[in-house]
């Protein structure tokens, strides 16, 4: 910009001297020393003219550059003011220089606004999952398997000496699998209130072989399948304390299963009091409130879960293989379950995690008398994957085992979130 100007300068400054001279000299003016003035002039008028040009693109980057730097500084400030409690703990004792080259962005003494944090826990239980933002939704189809297989050899008489029986042998082998698809749909009310509903469809199918050996060897083979509606499940959400460095994340729920699956206590029965179809529901009204403890530890996620199982008594009212049932009293449950997830990297997640459950005795009412069944213990071996196939998709697949007799043997989960 200089240099244009010093070049204008000299020619303005050539010219007078051209003219000075020629008035000095009081001389004629050649039409050669008048075609070199046109042209100095005409060069400085295009010389006027672009440097008026270059002024004016100036003014505008000037103008752009100072936009820009506005921006940036307001950027900083949004950033910097609702600093997350971690990022805030990070950032202590690290200083800041007192030269006034880096002026504070909130008033001295005055700590900038909390903001709501959201813990994250990769590849988690459901009951172990992040909520789901508020006026957020979220839809979940999924998929799962379940086996399930047990040998029992039962001998009914009495033993003379060893080897020698008399009695009844008896040998059953039995298979049980089932397949369900559900759609599971989540909203967040509020930052810290979820609520829930899953609609699932079962497909059952249970093979039980028997063997006995008495005078003669007789075997029976029984075969069922059967298809149903499962039972709908709501359930809600709530955290209760902010996210802070170095403390847990409680949440506590409370979940109600409904009686729309098909029950074991209405199902078809043959003359010998075998069912000749599969019930695809438990028959009664279930509530499980429960606290789960989620502490986070980057890049991992610990959590801790316990919870109560309670059944709603039903009234039966009917006469099975001969015997009038009155009323079933169904067995509360109390189960824990803790485990951790494990970030890999921003797509791929995994969990281990481990519950087990005590399932009370259940109180059957037959006519004027009482029964009650055994208690249960089941325990159960989860592995969880989950791959962020999009920002709004993910896939995750869980895998549980059984490790004790009355638990499942496998069973296998695909879930697919899909949140909107």
């Amino acid at each position: 910009m200089s240099n244009i100007k010093f070049k204008a300068a000299l020619c303005a400054l050539s010219s007078m001297v051209v003219l000075a001279y020629c008035s000095a000299a009081n001389a004629e003016i050649s039409p050669e020393i008048e075609a070199r003035l046109a042209r100095l002039e005409s060069l400085l008028a295009a010389q006027d003219e672009q440097i008026s040009e270059q002024a004016v693109q100036l003014m505008q980057q000037r103008r752009l550059l100072n936009q820009r730097r506005d921006q940036a500084k307001a950027s900083d400030f949004e950033q910097t003011v609702p600093m997350s409690p971690f990022l805030l703990d990070r950032t202590r004792g690290l200083g800041e220089p007192t030269d006034g080259s880096n002026p504070p962005t909130h008033p001295v003494g005055e700590a900038p606004p909390a903001a709501e944090v959201r813990v994250s826990v990769p590849a988690a239980p459901v009951e172990a999952s992040v909520l789901t933002p508020r006026h957020g939704f979220s839809l979940e189809p999924s998929v799962d398997y379940t086996y399930s297989g047990s040998n029992i050899l039962v001998f009914r008489g009495v033993e003379i000496v060893p080897g020698v029986q008399l009695g009844v042998i008896e040998a059953s082998d039995t298979v049980r699998s089932a397949e369900s698809v559900a759609l599971t749909a989540r909203y967040g009310l509020t930052r810290r209130v979820e609520v829930e509903a899953r609609l699932p469809y079962i497909w059952r199918a249970d093979r039980i072989g028997v063997v006995q050996q008495r005078d003669a060897q007789v075997r029976r083979e029984i075969s069922l399948a059967d298809q149903d509606i499962g039972d709908v499940e709501f359930a809600a959400r709530y955290q209760l304390n902010r996210v802070q460095p170095n403390r847990p994340v409680f949440i506590a729920a409370i979940r109600a299963k409904t009686n729309t699956g098909s029950s074991p206590f209405t199902v078809t029965r043959d003359s010998f009091g075998v069912a000749t179809h599969l019930a695809t529901g438990s028959g009664y009204w279930t509530y499980e409130p429960n606290l789960t403890m989620i502490y986070p530890s980057d890049p991992a996620v610990f959590f801790l879960t316990g919870g109560l199982m309670l059944g709603q008594t039903t009234n039966i009212n009917r006469t099975i293989d001969g015997i009038f049932i009155r009323k079933v009293v169904p067995g509360g449950s109390l189960s824990m379950s803790m485990g951790y997830g494990f970030a890999v990297n921003q797509r791929f997640s995994y969990s281990v995690a481990y519950r087990h459950s005590y399932l009370m005795p259940t109180e059957i009412k037959i006519g004027d008398t009482k029964t009650r069944s055994k208690s249960v213990q089941v325990g159960i071996v989860s592995v969880g994957v989950s791959y962020r196939l999009s920002d709004r998709l993910t896939l995750s697949p869980s895998f549980e085992f059984g490790t004790t007799p009355d638990a499942s043997d496998t069973h296998i989960s695909f879930r697919l979130p899909m949140t909107f």
